[in-house]
Formats: C-alpha cells, structure tokens, sequence
C-alpha cells in the first residue's frame, strides 16, 4: 500500500499542514528540529509525494516541454544536456518530444501537451513564420525560443550573434588569401541564414571582393544537401574555399571531395558552423565557428523557470558569443605545398 502524508505525520507527530510546508519548501515558522523529524519520517516510510495531486493544488505540474523537428541533431545535443541540468536543479521533468517538421504532429504534440497542462515550452530548430503560428495557439504559456525573433514579443529568445561570427569566419578565410569563396548556405526561413549570409557579405565587400550571387548555393542544414552544391562550386565555379553554414553540410563537402580526388585543404578549404565535437576528429580537423550549446540550453531553461514562476526576467533576450575554432582545413593561400 502507498504510503500517504498522513503516514508521514503520524509518525513525525506532527500536522499534515507540516508536513507539507516542509516537503514543499514552504516551512517558514517551523523549527530547525520539527523539519528534521519531518524528514526523518519521510525517509522512514519512504513517502513520495502525489505529484498528480499536488497539480490541482498548485496548478504546476513541475514539467516542461522541449520540442523539435530534429531531435537527433548533433548540435542540440548539448542544448538538451545543459536544459536538463538546470531541470533536475530546481526539480523539473523535461519531456521531449521530435515533430520532424510535420504539420499534424506539431498539432498532435500540443493537444498533447495542453492535455498533461505543461508549465512552459522550449522550441528548438524552428524558423520565424512557424513558430508564430505555433505560438498562437499556446495562450499564456512561457516560451522560450532559440532564435532572435524581431517581431515576436513577450517570448524569452536565446541565440549567437551570427552576423559577427560568420563576419569573423569569412575574414579568416579571406585574410588566408582566398578570393574566390563559395557558400553552403541553408534553407532562407531561417533568421540564422540571413544573418549568417549578411555576415558573409559584410566581411566580402569590406575587403573589396565583388560578391558573385552564383557562389552562394543553398543546401538543407544535412551532408546529402551539401554535396551537389560542393561539386558545382569546385568543378564550375573554381572556388578555393567553400564555407558551410553548419557542421553536417561541410561533412557533405569532405566526401564529395573524396569522390571527384579534390584534397583539402590542398586543393579546397572547407569550414562549418556550429562546432559538433566531432568535427575536431575529422582528417583534416575541421574549422568551424563554436556555439555554447551546453551554456545556451541552461541559460534557455533558466529564463524559462523564471517566466513560470512570474519572477522578472533579468534579460528576456540573450545573444551569446560564438568561437572561431581554427583547425587544419583552411589553406594559406601564401604558403608552398
């Protein structure tokens, strides 16, 4: 039989009131001797609180939601470690569920959630216009969104300056004595491609490069997306570097060049974005610009715990530094074989 609380004030000798200010942490006016009995007591009977029970009280259920088209994406593997840390911290579950981008599963994910009332929802991965409408059918649920979404409001938003990291990454390369530079770029939805394309420009036209439309190729954020763009850009348009807009589609360009005998970075220098840890390991090691994702999923769960429990956001938009990691797969173009 399961132990109740009034189990538990039994044998501590106490109220059932007491009992659950001190197992709820709201034991102001209970001695330091009076708690211990309490705790002592639940240790003994081994009680574990009705989570279900205490929701109709609270109106919490301590649990969040974190959803994704792509759960299986390298990068927001540490996103998801860093908001479960925080999570486990201040005793919430975290429910993850993937959507794979699909219309009639993100419904059926939310009749889901409204049906086990979450107290807040984590979206990772999705571009600005689906997360409105998303959004518009959560009213009054906290939100935090990885993306700086300009237009959307009253939503706590976690990101990387991706204008100044791609910025950096392409003065890099250019600073390597590459001209003829070619992008990867993902589909153009998404607030991370224009910016990152607009750092890209940025650091072109500074450095008085005429920026050619034709070198920049759009790929889908995966390695099968990347290949057909790498081949046209090193076999038609002759670039020296192909710079990728995340970590998986610059994978894609290391084995089209395996394919068709291009060396890199002898013959092409390749560089990603994101900073999978895998990318360290790669022959040669792969330059890429780092995102904090451990750091971004904590700082996302923290600012989501604070919306829930109506404290005052200290920043209800966090923008996060990236790190240029400079590896073996960019060519100094000034430097003999």
């Amino acid at each position: 039989m399961r132990t109740t609380i009034k189990d538990v004030a039994k044998m501590a000798g106490v109220s059932i009131s007491t009992v659950s200010r001190v197992i709820n942490h709201s034991e102001y006016g209970v001695d330091a001797a009076l708690k211990e009995r309490v705790w002592k007591a639940v240790r003994a009977t081994n009680y574990r609180p009705n989570q279900n029970a205490k929701s109709i009280v609270t109106n919490k259920t301590n649990t969040v939601a974190v959803l994704s088209p792509d759960v299986g994406h390298p990068f927001y593997h540490d996103i998801i470690i860093g908001m479960n840390e925080v999570a486990l911290k201040d005793k919430y579950s975290v429910l993850l569920y993937n959507t794979n981008g699909d219309s009639e599963n993100e419904q059926a994910t939310l009749d889901l959630l409204f049906s086990r009332s979450v107290d807040g929802i984590i979206f990772i991965g999705y571009f600005e216009e689906k997360l409105k409408g998303l959004m518009d059918k959560l009213p009054e649920v906290p939100i935090v969104v990885f993306d700086h979404l300009a237009q959307i409001q009253n939503v706590g938003q976690v990101y990387v300056n991706d204008i100044e990291a791609f910025y950096e990454m392409t003065r890099y390369v250019i600073d390597c004595g590459h001209r003829e530079i070619g992008c990867i770029i993902g589909p153009g939805q998404y607030a991370i491609v224009r910016n990152r394309l607009a750092g890209y420009k940025r650091a072109i036209a500074e450095s008085g490069i005429p920026f050619d439309e034709g070198l920049i190729v759009q790929g889908k954020f995966t390695e099968e997306s990347a290949e057909g763009p790498a081949e046209y850009l090193i076999q038609e348009r002759g670039v020296s570097a192909i710079l990728c807009f995340n970590d998986l589609m610059a994978y894609g360009v290391y084995r089209k060049c395996m394919e068709i005998g291009k060396r890199i970075p002898e013959d092409i220098s390749v560089t990603g974005f994101d900073g999978i840890g895998f990318s360290e390991y790669l022959n040669p090691s792969l330059t890429t610009c780092y995102q904090p994702g451990t750091e971004m999923g904590a700082r996302a769960m923290s600012l989501l715990l604070d919306k829930i429990k109506g404290a005052a956001a200290r920043e209800e938009k966090i923008c996060l530094k990236c790190q240029l990691k400079i590896r073996a797969s960019v060519k100094r173009m000034d430097m003999q074989p």
